[in-house]
């Protein structure tokens, strides 16, 4: 299990070319540079957002069929299709 917690996202305010300037603090403590994403980048962002899981990152494989991981439960990296399965049996009470 996952026992991080989460680092909160500071907005900053609009650059001089419509981009939105941003920086992490992190769980850590330390606090990232400066983060500035234009108009497309942030669509970009957006719509892998709206993905229906994207890969962990750095990208790992999935202890099940290696193929990239979007989730890790009880400590295993799992792809989105094993993750589902996993939530499946835990329901049926069957993992």
């Amino acid at each position: 299990m996952n026992t991080t917690t989460s680092a909160s996202l500071e907005v900053l305010g609009f650059t001089a070319d419509y981009g939105i300037a941003f920086r992490w603090h992190l769980p850590n403590g330390t606090t990232t540079d400066e983060i500035t994403l234009t108009e497309d980048e942030l669509g970009t962002l957006a719509a892998e957002y709206r993905r229906d899981a994207l890969p962990m990152w750095p990208v790992t494989p999935c202890a099940d069929c290696g193929t990239d991981a979007a989730v890790e439960i009880e400590g295993r990296p799992l792809c989105a299709g094993h993750a589902a399965g996993f939530g499946a049996r835990e329901q049926e009470g069957t993992r």
